[in-house]
C-alpha cells in the first residue's frame, strides 16, 4: 500500500525469483521468515512464496487479479 495503493491496481503480472531454501542467501532467509512469521516450518519454502503470501495480502478485500510465472515445484515435496 506504501508503494502502490491498491486502490490504483488492477492486475499484478511477475516472474519472481524461484530460489530453493538451500540456495537462498542469508538476506532471503530472513525476508522468508519476516513475511511468513509465525509459519511452522517456513524455512523449507522457495524464495517465490514470499510473492505468493505478499500479493494474497495485498489483494485480499479488492478486484485485483494476479499472475505470475510459476513452477510445479512448490506444490511438491517438504513445502506443500
Amino acid at each position: 500500500q506504501e508503494v502502490v495503493p491498491a486502490a490504483h491496481v488492477s492486475y499484478i503480472v511477475g516472474n519472481p525469483p524461484f530460489i530453493g531454501a538451500k540456495f537462498q542467501s542469508d538476506e532471503q532467509r530472513a525476508d522468508l521468515q519476516l513475511v511468513f512469521r509465525g509459519t511452522r516450518n517456513a524455512g523449507l519454502l522457495d524464495y517465490v512464496c514470499c510473492w505468493y503470501r505478499k500479493t494474497a495480502e495485498y489483494i485480499q478485500g479488492t478486484e485485483i487479479t494476479a499472475s505470475f510465472v510459476s513452477t510445479n515445484s512448490i506444490t511438491q515435496g517438504e513445502q506443500v
